[in-house]
């Protein structure tokens, strides 16, 4: 018989842990597109059916509503992800929060700042096969420059919105050696959001977005850019 290296061995147990890894993520990425989807549904579905009431108030969801989306007004909003996983290589998770606060230079037409926080970590579970993914946490701190522009003056509000910043990031990472090393890095960014905002009140909305970064990608982990579907909450007021 003929005898298989203990190197040959490693090498297939790491590329079955990698797959092992690939496919989780690719499940629960699955997972977050559906949850969207269904989410979706159930806001359409509440909307048919609460229609002929809404309407009955003046506040039927294709009718223009009041709201405190003016000229001269503020606002406040926070949005944000998390999630968390445990695979059989090891496990980790990320989060990111932007609070943001804006004026109203016309109606519906909002610029301000946001300041995006996050953090990531993956501790990998020992006597696995050996791997060039080591444990690692790292934070990001992101303070932007943004505009919003809501498009319509109904109840449900599709926005667009676009934001410039600089990127600090900071955090240690273990060696081969597992040796902690401390890392830091920064960058400029630009990025574009598409989202949905749905008024509770005329001051109080819940909201949805993706958001994108088109430049430029860090240099080391970070859940800011990473976690692209977000869901926040924002007010509106007129403080004079």
């Amino acid at each position: 018989m003929h005898h298989v290296p203990d190197s040959a061995i490693h090498q297939l147990q790491f590329i079955f842990l990698q797959f092992s890894d690939i496919n989780y993520h690719l499940s629960a990425m699955k997972k977050t597109v559906i949850l969207f989807l269904f989410i979706l549904f159930l806001h359409h579905q509440s909307i048919a059916q609460s229609g002929p009431l809404l309407k009955a108030a003046g506040t039927y969801p294709d009718k223009p509503v009041r709201d405190e989306l003016k000229k001269g007004n503020w606002t406040l909003g926070l949005n944000g992800l998390g999630n968390y996983f445990n695979s059989f290589n090891g496990k980790g998770g990320s989060w990111s929060l932007t609070p943001q606060a804006g004026f109203f230079v016309a109606d519906r037409f909002v610029t301000g700042i946001q300041l995006s926080i996050g953090g990531e970590f993956y501790n990998k579970k020992p006597g696995n096969a050996p791997s060039p993914i080591t444990d690692y946490e790292f934070y990001s701190l992101d303070p932007e420059l943004f505009t919003r522009y809501y498009v319509t003056s109904f109840r449900v509000k599709p926005f667009v919105q676009i934001s410039s910043g600089y990127n600090f990031q900071w955090g240690r990472r273990s060696n081969t050696s597992s040796e902690r090393i401390s890392q830091g890095a920064g960058n400029y960014t630009v990025s574009g959001a598409l989202g949905i905002n749905f008024l509770i009140t005329k001051s109080i909305a819940v909201e949805a977005l993706y958001n994108h970064r088109f430049a430029a990608d860090s240099q080391l982990a970070d859940p800011n850019m990473n976690l692209k579907i977000r869901v926040g909450i924002s007010l509106f007021r007129n403080i004079r």
